[in-house]
């Protein structure tokens, strides 16, 4: 039996979510409420909200932008791990407005260069201006 906890309202599905949904469909292991999940999830872009940075996992170019004007974030960020790195650019991605999205590269750009990781170590969040919405995705 596989169990999966309940999604919230727009909740991503990852790439490997979405395999193990193929593979319990194709069993004919899911029951109707799964199934209503995923119709929501189709309807509402939630279920194509990781697909780009699941399929090639690419750095947003605005945050290269960024990175390359400041002298050393750029190689900080080549530092970090596969999976930080993809944190950093789904985080950037996720935003729903263009302002939210710079905002999050200015503060992207100065945890970076500060040694910080999203999600494990979180800065004084209020002094760097990010909004409520933006400290739950940051741990």
């Amino acid at each position: 039996m596989q169990r999966w906890t309940p999604r919230k309202p727009g909740s991503c599905w990852s790439a490997s979510n979405k395999k193990r949904l193929a593979r319990l469909s194709a069993e004919g292991r899911m029951c109707e409420a799964g199934l209503a999940k995923v119709r929501e999830a189709k309807r509402n872009g939630s279920w194509t909200m990781l697909d780009a940075i699941d399929r090639d996992a690419k750095t947003p170019a605005e945050l290269l932008d960024a990175l390359a004007a400041r002298p050393g974030a750029r190689e900080k960020f080549e530092a970090l791990s596969a999976s930080q790195r993809k944190l950093w650019g789904w985080w950037i991605q996720s935003a729903k407005r263009p302002e939210t999205k710079n905002r999050r590269i200015e503060a992207a750009v100065e945890w970076i260069l500060a040694g910080r990781k999203v999600g494990i170590e979180t800065p004084r969040l209020a002094a760097r201006g990010v909004q409520k919405a933006d400290r739950k995705v940051l741990g």
